[in-house]
C-alpha cells in the first residue's frame, strides 16, 4: 500500500464504494469529474440567487418568455369598436321600446315562444342558446321596426301609437328621472331580488312608492310633454329616420 496521502483518499474512496484498489483508474477520474461539476454548477446557482437545481451542461438563467404579437391596427379598431357598441345599444334599447311599441311587442313574443319550445326541446339549455333566442328577437323586433313606416299608413294606428309612446316612455322614463331628481330617495330597496317574481314585485313596489308623491307625478309630466313635444319635431324625426337608415332599419330616401 502507498503512504502517498492522496493514493490513500483515493484508495479509501475506492473502497467505500466497493471498488478494488485494481480498479480502473479511468471511473475513479470520471466520478471526480462529475463531482467537481455538479459542485461548480451548484455554487453557480448559489451565487444567482436561484433556488432551482442545474444538471451540468445546463444554464440556470431562466428560459426567456415568448413576447406576444402585437395587435393589428384593424383588431384595435373592432376592439374599441365593440366597448362603444354595447353600451350604446344598451343605451338606445328603451328608446326603440318607446317609440315602437309593436316592434318591441313582436320581438319579444318571438323570444318568449323560442325559449319555451328550446325548453322543451333540450330542458336546462345554456348560454348558446340563450343568445340564439336573443338573436331571434332581436331579428323579429328588426324586422317590425322595418316595417313601421307601412304601419303607420294603416288608418288609426298613428292614433294608438302616440299614447301608448307616451304611456311606455313614462313607465320607462320614470326610473331615471327619479334618480336623477332625487324623487326614488326611500323608495329603493337595498336587497338584491333571487327570482324574477321578486325582481317585478320590487319593482311594482318602487312605482307605487314614487308614483304616490305628487312632486314626482309633476316632475314625470313635464318629461311626458317635452317627449311629446319632441315626437312632433320633423327636424328631430329626420335625424332619427337617418340613424336609422345607417342601421338597415328603415329604407333612405
Amino acid at each position: 500500500m502507498s503512504n502517498n496521502p492522496y493514493d490513500q483518499a483515493r484508495d479509501d474512496a475506492r473502497s467505500g464504494r466497493g471498488l478494488t484498489p485494481g480498479a480502473d483508474e479511468g471511473v475513479y477520474w470520471a466520478e471526480r469529474r462529475a463531482r467537481e461539476e455538479n459542485q461548480k454548477a451548484k455554487e453557480d446557482l448559489e451565487r444567482r440567487g436561484t433556488e432551482s437545481s442545474a444538471w451540468p451542461g445546463h444554464s440556470a438563467e431562466p428560459a426567456p418568455s415568448i413576447p406576444s404579437a402585437p395587435m393589428s391596427p384593424e383588431q384595435a379598431r373592432a376592439g374599441l369598436l365593440g366597448l362603444f357598441t354595447l353600451p350604446v345599444a344598451i343605451a338606445i334599447a328603451p328608446i326603440f321600446v318607446v317609440l315602437y311599441p309593436a316592434a318591441a311587442l313582436t320581438g319579444a313574443l318571438v323570444g318568449y315562444g323560442a325559449w319555451q319550445v328550446s325548453q322543451k326541446v333540450s330542458p336546462g339549455s345554456g348560454a348558446f342558446t340563450g343568445l340564439f333566442v336573443g338573436g331571434l328577437a332581436l331579428l323579429a323586433a328588426g324586422i317590425g321596426v322595418r316595417l313601421e313606416p307601412a304601419l303607420a299608413r294603416l288608418p288609426g294606428y298613428s292614433v294608438v301609437r302616440f299614447p301608448m309612446r307616451l304611456v311606455l316612455f313614462g313607465v320607462l322614463a320614470l326610473v331615471p328621472l327619479m334618480l336623477a331628481t332625487g324623487g326614488a330617495q326611500g323608495c329603493v330597496s337595498g336587497t338584491e331580488p333571487e327570482s324574477f317574481g321578486e325582481f317585478l314585485t320590487m319593482l311594482r313596489a318602487f312605482y307605487e312608492c314614487t308614483l304616490g308623491r305628487p312632486s314626482n307625478l309633476a316632475i314625470l309630466a313635464v318629461g311626458m310633454v317635452l317627449f311629446a313635444f319632441a315626437l312632433r319635431s320633423a327636424r328631430l324625426r329626420e335625424i332619427w329616420h337617418r340613424f336609422l337608415g345607417t342601421l338597415g332599419l328603415r329604407a333612405v330616401t
